[in-house]
């Protein structure tokens, strides 16, 4: 889970727009990813939303620890990979959320070449901090990586 603080409240770019910069960001992080790893990915349904829905809210429960949804990232739901199991599967499939709102905030999005660099910027370290929690890395280790 990516909860920080935004800069800015400018949100002037379409779901489609965002979209479609996010499966850009995403193919662009691919290739550093090893090979073994991505053998993982399809066990991961990626879900763009503005913002956390009651029911996603609901559903990770005290996890915010008293903070605000609407700063809310990114959001790994699942169990991590090195804890699965075949005697117990998990029955739905792991989801990393990215969340449009936030995200637009956090990089203070202006519509300026600048600020779209930052909302690149974001996503990446938004999915790279996801996809960290489903291979079982802790908020220590994203941090110490600088995926926080």
């Amino acid at each position: 889970m990516l909860t920080r603080s935004p800069t800015g409240t400018n949100r002037n770019m379409t779901d489609a727009q965002f979209d479609k910069i996010a499966a850009d960001v995403w193919q662009k992080l691919l290739p550093i990813v090893p090979a073994e790893l991505k053998a993982h990915f399809p066990k991961i349904q990626f879900v763009i939303e503005n913002e956390p829905s009651a029911e996603v809210l609901h559903e990770i429960g005290d996890l915010l620890e008293g903070g605000d949804a609407s700063s809310l990232c990114g959001l790994h739901i699942g169990v991590p990979l090195r804890e699965e199991s075949v005697i117990s599967p998990q029955l739905l499939p792991t989801r990393v959320y990215l969340f449009r709102h936030a995200i637009l905030d956090l990089a203070g999005y202006d519509g300026s070449a600048e600020s779209l660099q930052d909302v690149r910027d974001e996503i990446a370290i938004t999915l790279l901090h996801e996809v960290g929690h489903f291979f079982g890395l802790e908020e220590d280790d994203l941090e110490r990586l600088g995926f926080d």
